[in-house]
């Protein structure tokens, strides 16, 4: 009896003892998972970040773009209107002239 109570008692310890080394392998395995999780992350931040960065001064090059275009269509339509201004305030002092001349 003393043989098996001993043994009962062995088995019992030799399972606390395969718990705790099972318990320690779980908790590194799940270090280890959370550690490589992180890494992950960071890098699909900065993956993130490195594209969002990248689309920002594609967009900002495009306002850019739009913006010296819509300039530059602006000047021509000035300088098309003040080319015209200049020619009707030609054709009205030629033609101030002519009625003050009598030509």
């Amino acid at each position: 009896m003393r043989d098996t109570i001993a043994a009962i008692l062995a088995a019992e310890a030799e399972a606390g003892r395969l718990t705790a080394a099972a318990r320690a392998r779980a908790a590194d395995l799940v270090s280890a998972a959370r550690k490589k999780a992180a890494g992950i992350t960071a890098a699909g931040l900065e993956e993130a970040r490195r594209e969002a960065g990248l689309a920002a001064a594609a967009g900002l090059e495009a306002i850019a773009r739009e913006r010296a275009a819509r300039l530059e269509r602006a000047a021509a339509e000035i300088e098309k209107t003040a080319d015209q201004g200049e020619a009707a305030r030609r054709r009205a002092a030629e033609e101030v002239a002519r009625l003050v001349l009598g030509i």
